[in-house]
């Protein structure tokens, strides 16, 4: 999953139901003002938490990309052995 889409999904639930989306911003804004430390810890978490799972679908992708390669590869050598 691309960050576009990501962004994508945000959107289209901020629009699609605007009244429980600008009370969980509330929520957040007024816990961040109460407990800023704790915010940023969670903050900071979270952000984390998305790039490490960002890589490891940009890996994953990467590795079922090597996987269609190498088998094609292997077609490639068969069809050109029995001929």
């Amino acid at each position: 999953m691309e960050f576009s889409e990501l962004i994508d999904i945000a959107t289209s639930f901020c629009t699609g139901h605007p009244l429980l989306a600008v009370f969980i911003g509330a929520l957040l804004a007024l816990y961040a003002w109460r407990e800023p430390k704790e915010a940023f810890k969670i903050a900071a978490v979270l952000v984390l938490l998305g790039v490490v799972l960002y890589f490891l679908t940009l890996f994953g992708q990467t590795t079922s990309t090597a996987i269609l390669e190498k088998d094609e590869m292997i077609y490639k050598t068969r069809d050109a052995l029995d001929k």
